[in-house]
């Protein structure tokens, strides 16, 4: 199942406050923000709104799913106290990168912003960001992370505003400015991202 995002509100000017970024950045993942180029929005209220409303459409895509597996033949066990399989879920999100210096900033904001931040968060299981090594593409840029529910992949953490809160530069500091010119480099390319998610068989898995 592939979804796509959405565009944020465009014309908003003015400094990036720290809650604007923190919204922007765990709206990123399975259900990320697609963000066009110079459209960025820095109202919170602004992005809650629009991720409960990507929320309510990746609830009944879930609820879909459900229905249709139910309704699906199934093949007969050949014990019917067999165990339910331990499932859980990876999120995969696709950016496409070419190899220039504006690449290089926005690694860096995956490295120096979007890696931390998962680490602490205590509902990512793992966390991958994979580059291209060998195929067609050569632009690819893979990020890829683990979790024990579905309803893990939008739930709060707490642990991630505590890093926003210590780690995110004051205004008007060079810091800050370098900050927002990563993350206004990174968003450009995050605006053609494609999201996906997959159920895996934890039985299947090597430990």
């Amino acid at each position: 199942m592939t979804l796509t995002g959405f565009e944020g509100p465009r014309n908003v000017d003015g400094p990036v406050s720290r809650a604007g970024w923190r919204v922007k950045l765990l709206s990123f993942g399975a259900h990320g923000a697609k963000l066009a180029p110079k459209s960025f929005s820095y109202r919170p209220a602004q992005w809650k709104e629009r991720i409960l409303s990507m929320r309510r459409f990746t609830v009944l895509a879930a609820l879909l799913m459900a229905a249709a597996l139910t309704l699906a033949p199934s093949p007969v066990l050949a014990q019917d106290d067999e165990e339910e399989p331990d499932i859980n879920y990876i999120t995969v999100t696709h950016i496409h990168m070419p190899a220039t210096a504006d690449r290089q900033k926005a690694m860096q904001w995956i490295d120096q912003v979007m890696a931390p931040v998962s680490n602490v968060n205590p509902n990512v299981l793992w966390y991958r960001v994979a580059t291209h090594n060998w195929g067609a593409n050569s632009k690819d840029v893979v990020i890829l992370a683990e979790y024990d529910e579905w309803a893990d992949i939008e739930a709060d953490c707490p642990a991630c505003d505590a890093w926003f809160d210590e780690n995110q530069p004051e205004e008007d500091t060079p810091e800050r400015e370098e900050w927002d010119a990563m993350a206004e480099t990174f968003f450009k390319y995050f605006s053609g991202h494609k999201d996906e998610i997959y159920a895996t068989n934890m039985n299947r898995a090597k430990n």
